[in-house]
């Protein structure tokens, strides 16, 4: 159905800029965003260092893995992992879709990339880099309970999502998703990640809380 975008500008500065995006559908909100826009300026610079981890030619790619297990998946979840899918995956440790999973410390590594060449757009890169962040973050508070977001009396969804773009970069080439939970409580999972470039840049960190309620209670 039609999206009414409705753009308020909050503040034109002379290096930052604030808009406000409501997102309209059948006369209703249905999305809220809050941009933040700066000038390209150059400083000093830090950041964390990347995790020692294997690189993604060392790793097995998602979409090969779940070949191997297709007759091991439920039926009413077989479309979902059967269709194709627009971001290449390579988890540092992979594990089963339909079989509960404990991580601790709650912390999901894995290389990803655009499937395809992307138009050279930087804001077109950040759009599929945000795009691509919101499939694997909830994730993470997931493990620290043993479950996954198959599990059928598992009712999950994205409450909110923040991202920093730091440094440019390609949503074509391969960026490594360095995310760990920070906390469970109230039927909600918070979590946050980094995403670097394999040369080890700091390109990117998000924020995520998603609700995460079991039905049985």
């Amino acid at each position: 159905m039609p999206i009414l975008y409705e753009v308020d500008r909050i503040r034109d500065g002379r290096s930052f800029a604030t808009r406000r995006v409501v997102a309209i559908q059948h006369g209703r909100a249905i999305f809220t965003m809050s941009v933040s826009f700066h000038i390209q300026e150059s400083s000093q610079e830090y950041h964390l260092s990347m995790p020692q981890v294997d690189g993604p030619e060392d790793l097995v790619d998602w979409t090969d893995y779940l070949a191997t297990i297709q007759d091991e998946i439920p039926e009413d979840m077989a479309h979902w992992f059967s269709r194709p899918r627009p971001i290449e995956t390579r988890p540092l440790k992979v594990h089963h879709p339909s079989k509960p999973v404990f991580e601790d410390p709650p912390i999901n590594q894995l290389w990803f990339r655009a499937a395809a060449p992307v138009p050279d757009d930087q804001a077109l890169q950040q759009a599929l880099l945000t795009y691509a962040v919101d499939m694997w973050l909830l994730d993470c508070s997931t493990m620290a309970h043993g479950y996954q977001f198959s599990d059928p009396d598992m009712q999950m969804a994205s409450l909110d999502h923040s991202m920093w773009f730091l440094r440019p970069f390609r949503a074509d080439e391969w960026l490594l998703l360095d995310a760990e939970c920070i906390t469970t409580a109230g039927a909600r999972g918070m979590n946050r990640a980094n995403i670097y470039t394999v040369d080890g840049r700091l390109v990117a960190t998000a924020n995520q809380e998603g609700l995460m309620r079991r039905q049985d209670g």
